[in-house]
């Protein structure tokens, strides 16, 4: 379980995994030269459950200040409690 990364169709990485996950994903324990969640995406997305709605999943700040999933743009930082939920 975790965030299904939008226009991309894999978990990030970030999520809940059974104890057995090495066994779901064999192909993808065996590789170095990508990105294992990506990777793993072929083996293992079809027991995926996406909790979005739970765990956010943000890789950059765009143009705009608008967190997003992927892409190009700024490290999101959070310079003040306000902006943590607290």
């Amino acid at each position: 379980m975790g965030p299904v990364v939008d226009g991309m169709g894999h978990m990030n990485g970030t999520g809940f995994y059974p104890a057995n996950t090495p066994d779901y994903i064999p192909n993808t324990m065996r590789r170095l030269d990508y990105a294992w969640d990506i990777g793993m995406k072929n083996e293992m997305m079809h027991e995926c459950h996406d909790c979005r709605h739970l765990l956010q999943h943000v890789w950059i700040v765009d143009r705009n200040g608008v967190f997003q999933p992927h892409g190009s743009g700024g490290v999101p930082t959070f310079r003040d409690r306000r902006f943590m939920g607290n």
